[in-house]
């Protein structure tokens, strides 16, 4: 993770602080545990202060505490990282800088994704194999599913739950899904630009397109011989009015 540069002066002032001042500091900045003092990494009050200003700060706590189920709760919570994977600044989910035991705590982590399902890919591998789990992480971030098991691909609730809630990716979808109309319709509705990957069966249906048109407009995504059809059109062009 990138930091504020400090000077040398600076950091040895951090270092130096007694541990009062350090929760006053950290209420504002919880960046400053990056340069504390070894001992305060241990001590739960001042990682409670960091995590609960910037989750990301979960990383430089002592193992021990990257163990607490609480101080990680709030570490989740309280993210200053963005999630935007086309953001330069992108940081991961402060669920990464868990302990190994936590991220493979079945009842822990189901309370983790229900919450921020960005955590998922942290998950231990057999929990994302885990319906329940992967269920909850789409619910409330469809992209979520780019992590979930290669079994759950095939399983139609978990694919449209996530793909109305975001702009899931389509590509590891298996055919019978792309050939399924309730699956497109819900790729549709949840932001999916592109009609490339569904089964060639549905890019003439009718229904599809005009779906597609009314939600986007795009008359040059679709197959030619549907920008001939009237109707579809007229939708495309009141779309874009």
């Amino acid at each position: 993770m990138d930091f504020s540069p400090l000077d040398t002066k600076e950091i040895e002032r951090i270092k130096n602080m007694v541990k009062y001042q350090l929760l006053e500091q950290l209420k504002f900045n919880g960046q400053l545990l990056v340069w504390v003092d070894e001992k305060f990494k241990s001590d739960r009050d001042v990682v409670m202060a960091a995590v609960s200003d910037n989750g990301s700060m979960l990383e430089y706590a002592s193992p021990e505490l990257q163990n607490d189920r609480e101080i990680v709760l709030t570490a989740i919570r309280n993210k200053k990282q963005s999630y935007d994977l086309f953001d330069r600044n992108w940081e991961p989910c402060a669920f990464c800088y868990a302990s190994t035991a936590l991220r493979a705590d079945r009842k822990f982590v189901f309370a983790v994704v229900s919450e921020v399902g960005e955590a998922l890919p942290y998950v231990d591998v057999k929990l994302r194999a885990d319906r329940d789990i992967v269920l909850a992480a789409v619910s409330n971030y469809g992209c979520a599913l780019e992590w979930a098991a290669d079994a759950l691909m095939h399983d139609c609730e978990v694919v449209i739950t996530a793909l109305r809630q975001s702009y899931a990716n389509v590509d590891r979808l298996p055919y019978e899904l792309c050939a399924d109309p309730e699956v497109v319709l819900a790729a549709i509705e949840g932001g999916i630009k592109s009609i490339q990957w569904v089964a060639p069966s549905l890019q003439n249906d009718p229904d599809i397109i005009r779906a597609f048109v009314r939600r986007y407009g795009l008359l040059d995504q679709i197959p030619e011989p549907m920008r001939s059809d009237r109707n579809i059109v007229i939708d495309a062009v009141s779309r874009n009015w």
